[in-house]
Formats: structure tokens, sequence, C-alpha cells
């Protein structure tokens, strides 16, 4: 259940990002799950990438920074502090997630039905909570 908690977390975080940023950094800083997840999984599980994983993950950080740097006419609302940190506390919390349920699933060996059982219950006590206040 801890990952769904996250998730849940992580889409609370997704949506303020999105009414603060505008599109087109929303989508680049979006993609840097990739790389909170690399990372997430080195520090969690120790699981190192090879070098043409580690190129391939600089490549998108680089393109991503790129992209966001300056924003292009009419690209919507200028980008928030608060929506950059929550962009990118969804992807740390994205990669902490994905990194937990490996380990679920894989080193634990729990059955795959029963964690994404768990996980939709997770969420709709979270919408359920949501909705009620």
């Amino acid at each position: 259940a801890l990952p769904a908690l996250i998730y849940v977390v992580q889409n609370v975080c997704i949506q303020t990002a999105y009414g603060e940023l505008n599109a087109i950094t929303f989508n680049c800083l979006n993609q840097t799950k990739l790389i909170t997840t690399a990372a997430a999984l080195f520090f969690i599980k120790g699981v190192t990438q090879n070098l043409k994983q580690m190129v391939a993950l600089t490549l998108v950080s680089a393109g991503a920074m790129l992209l966001s740097v300056k924003d292009g006419p009419g690209a919507g609302p200028s980008s928030s502090p608060l929506g950059l940190a929550m962009i990118l506390g969804a992807s740390v919390l994205s990669g902490v997630a994905a990194t937990l349920t490996q380990i679920f699933m894989q080193d634990l060996k729990l059955n795959a039905f029963l964690v994404t059982l768990s996980m939709c219950l997770v969420s709709l006590v979270a919408v359920g909570f949501s909705l009620a206040s």
C-alpha cells in the first residue's frame, strides 16, 4: 500500500504543477521521472546503470533542461517556484514508488494482482476522502 500512497501524493503534486507551469516546462520536467527512478534504484536497491544507460539518462536530462530554460512565445503562464518544486517532487516520488513496487513484486515475490488491487483500493479511498472534504 505504500507505493499507492506515494502515487496519490505524486498525483496531487502533478495537478498543482500543471496549474502553475506552462505546457513546455511541465512536459519537459515531467520526463525527469526516468532519471529519478534510476537514482532511486541506485540509492534504495543498489542497482547500477551501464555506460550506455548513463549516457542516455544524461541526454534525456540535458534535453529536459534545455527545453525548459526559456519559455516559447504563447507558451502559457510563466514558471512559478511552486510549480517547479511540485513537478520535481512528483518525479522523485514516482522514482521511489516505482522502486518500492519493484521490490515488492520481484524481491518479495508478491502477487502482481494483489499489489495492483491494493494500489487501486488505496487510490479509491484517497479519492473518496478528497470528494468528502
